[in-house]
């Protein structure tokens, strides 16, 4: 038998070397005391849990399960629905201190799991009991830290977490964002804005209204804009935009009569395109310091099904 060459032993102990051979990573993984499970696809289908999550879910066998399945009995937690968000924007969540039955609190965070192309394949859940360090904070009546929101503000967080954390910065703009809530109480709904780069110098500004209040409507919110960017980056056109925008709301009760806001800016000539999607139009603050607003493009909200949406230049 010829010998091997080293290059030979290191292309074939290379998959093992960086990760272990598969018998001991399924060892270890079942070893974790941190529940820990991924799922698969747009059904969030389990297709790995730990014995630390199947005892924390009741789920002696959740394998092959959607989350909705296994989770069951935390519907106003929505759970599922923080899975939806983040599969849909490819961006992770974490929480603290999450109520998840009476008088138990979970500290977790739901990631994508990206595929070899590097699209998300699914989501990993991660997640940490904190029941008792809770508890012995209210027993010694000390007051709630940054890191303890009520279901409200952690609601709430879902929102911030899926806005944009930067904005472009672009040699011939300066584009700057704040977002205000309305609403004095503590809880998430579907506003949100968006900002980015696209190809030959341009950039995409976004401004939209998903009906409704809460977790539902945050990871609604975070589907749409997935949708939009993904669009956005890919075509050229703006009507082409929102017809593929549109059909995709239509397509999901949650997103149907979505209000919309975007404009497509080319800072090199300070020419423009936008359409205003049942949503009120953006104004143009002159250097002279005067403002204005445009006109309407009198396009219907997203979703709705009544015809061609309008652009205009």
């Amino acid at each position: 038998m010829p010998a091997s060459s080293g290059d030979d032993q290191a292309g074939e102990t290379a998959p093992g070397r960086l990760a272990g051979d598969g018998q001991t990573i399924r060892d270890v993984f079942e070893a974790l005391t941190t529940p820990t499970a991924a799922t698969e696809g747009p059904e969030h289908t389990i297709v790995a849990a730990n014995a630390a999550f199947r005892a924390f879910a009741h789920q002696p066998d959740p394998l092959g399960k959607p989350a909705r399945q296994v989770f069951p009995a935390f519907p106003q937690q929505q759970i599922a629905d923080l899975l939806d968000l983040v599969y849909a924007a490819g961006e992770p969540f974490t929480a603290r201190e999450w109520p998840v039955e009476e008088e138990r609190y979970m500290d977790f965070t739901i990631a994508p799991w990206r595929g070899s192309s590097g699209g998300v394949r699914g989501v990993l859940v991660t997640q940490a009991d904190v029941t008792e360090q809770v508890q012995e904070r209210q027993a010694a009546r000390q007051p709630p830290g940054p890191a303890a929101p009520s279901p409200g503000r952690e609601s709430a967080a879902v929102q911030e977490a899926m806005l944009p954390s930067g904005l472009p910065v672009l040699p011939r703009a300066r584009i700057a964002a704040r977002y205000l809530p309305a609403a004095v109480k503590d809880a998430a709904g579907g506003d949100w804005f968006d900002a980015f780069a696209l190809t030959g110098g341009r950039v995409a500004l976004m401004v939209g209204d998903v009906a409704g209040d809460g977790v539902a409507a945050s990871a609604a919110m975070g589907r749409l804009r997935a949708v939009l960017r993904q669009a956005l980056t890919l075509q050229s056109e703006l009507a082409a935009v929102l017809a593929q925008a549109d059909q995709f709301a239509a397509g999901d009760p949650a997103l149907r009569a979505v209000t919309l806001c975007v404009v497509i800016l080319d800072p090199a000539n300070g020419e423009f395109c936008y359409a205003t999607c049942g949503h009120p139009p953006p104004i143009v603050a002159a250097r002279s310091g005067t403002a204005r607003h445009l006109s309407g493009t009198g396009a219907r909200p997203l979703g709705v099904g009544t015809g061609p949406l309008q652009v205009d230049a």
